[in-house]
């Protein structure tokens, strides 16, 4: 059995359904409701709210199908050039090994990452380095100095816990 794509005034709406499933909060139960507040956030943007127009696909021209995508598309985040699409994989992977490597680190003095990131980060924060922020919201090109920072870190505190339960022993 073939399934014949839904098509308006010649225009392929998959790509409209696509980028709808990709939306926070989507519920398949509910689609028609998701899709109308779709498009009537659309046209309350565009027109106002006393748009006055019927809420449907096949109600828009193509110029606002076309923006409405855009929209959909910079709400969902989807890189549509190929080159920064590979570009923002790579990132993503360089940066999840800067962090598996920092929390290595961190695990060593006992910090724990199990119930999320916040002990982690407010070690973070604690270094000059990272200027107050957390790891997120630090650049890709100075992870590996906060590597460094780390290390250090984590060496000087190990030598002192080192030293504290030496003289602990010692009494």
């Amino acid at each position: 059995m073939t399934t014949k794509k839904r098509t308006y005034k010649n225009r392929n709406t998959g790509l409209f359904y696509v980028y709808l499933k990709r939306l926070p909060g989507y519920d398949p139960t509910a689609v028609e409701a998701i899709k109308g507040g779709v498009i009537e956030s659309y046209l309350i943007g565009k027109y106002g709210v006393d748009h006055g127009r019927r809420i449907g696909l096949s109600e828009l021209t193509e110029i606002e199908y076309n923006e409405l995508l855009s929209d959909l598309k910079r709400q969902i985040n989807v890189a549509t050039d190929v080159d920064s699409l590979k570009k923002e994989l790579n990132e993503r992977a360089v940066r999840k090994d800067w962090y598996h490597q920092i929390f290595k680190q961190l695990s060593r003095i006992g910090v724990s990452t199990i119930n999320g990131y916040d002990d982690a980060n407010r070690h973070i924060q604690s270094l000059p380095i990272s200027r107050g922020r957390i790891l997120p919201a630090i650049p890709l090109c100075e992870l590996p100095d906060l590597f460094k920072a780390i290390c250090s870190y984590c060496d000087n505190r190990l030598r002192k816990q080192h030293r504290e339960l030496a003289i602990a022993l010692k009494n």
